[in-house]
């Protein structure tokens, strides 16, 4: 139940309700006498608790921690994701190794829980030679440009590696990406100043089960690893066989090696 102090405090609980709704706020809804400033504050302060998306987890951490027990691979987006998105004819979107890093620490983590070398993807709209050249160095297992229907692209990445979409976790963070979220087992939104009504839809969907803190290029996939490590609680363990480069993370390393990815592109009928 909602209790208000006066007359305008009403109003202002008819304005809070608009809000959630996504309504037009009525027009009289601001008209504040100065006595009434105390349900002024009230009543903004309910609007932006109750209107502003969540950081981290959307799930409680029982049904996430469910979730992420079925999963054995990894699928990300690249422009907007490993870097901010931004274009032009003469630079290439770049990344950064606290990324990569955070890729190969959750690639060794998976690799422990399964006994297999994880299937790792970016699937990326553009034509992107550094998103390429990553996936090589990295010995990710399959590279996807040009890609105008990305949920095509994750059912042929499934397909590749005898997965389901729900043993699929997915990094993304816009909207030709939501064929693949919908899909998938586990799907992080790489959030950014902007895109409020994009990540509500999307929170409100319950196509994201994480709302990152940090944007794309400000290191959101190292975020993430980081996270899914501390779900499992294997932050220290991982970080220890990386430090000491370990017998386990020799014997990853050399099977993550011997990995090339496969780079595939749609031709309008097949990939290839």
């Amino acid at each position: 139940m909602e209790i208000w102090f006066c007359s305008v405090g009403k109003r202002l609980a008819s304005f809070r309700r608009c809000c959630l709704a996504g309504q037009k706020k009525p027009v009289n809804a601001l008209l504040i006498p100065k006595s009434c400033i105390f349900c002024f504050i009230l009543a903004i302060m309910q609007v932006e608790s109750q209107t502003r998306l969540p950081q981290g987890w959307c799930l409680p951490i029982a049904e996430v921690s469910k979730k992420w027990s079925k999963i054995r691979a990894i699928v990300s987006d690249w422009d907007g994701v490993f870097n901010n998105g931004a274009k032009n004819p003469e630079m290439p979107s770049p990344f950064y190794e606290a990324d990569s890093m955070g890729t190969n620490l959750l690639r060794f983590m998976l690799w422990q829980r399964t006994g297999q070398l994880p299937p790792f993807a970016i699937i990326t709209g553009a034509l992107n030679p550094t998103a390429q050249y990553l996936a090589e160095r990295e010995h990710f297992s399959d590279y996807y440009g040009r890609v105008l229907n990305k949920a095509e692209a994750l059912v042929h990445f499934c397909t590749q590696n005898t997965l389901s979409p729900e043993e699929v976790a997915v990094f993304f963070d816009d909207a030709n990406d939501l064929g693949m979220a919908q899909q998938a087992g586990l799907r992080f939104l790489i959030t950014r100043p902007g895109i409020n009504a994009f990540a509500r839809f999307v929170y409100q969907k319950g196509w994201a089960d994480y709302l990152t803190g940090q944007t794309g290029g400000q290191f959101a996939v190292r975020e993430i690893c980081e996270q899914l490590m501390e779900l499992q609680g294997q932050t220290e363990a991982v970080l220890m066989h990386r430090a000491d480069f370990s017998e386990a993370y020799r014997q990853y390393f050399a099977a993550r090696q011997a990995l090339n990815p496969r780079l595939w592109q749609w031709d309008g009928q097949q990939w290839h």
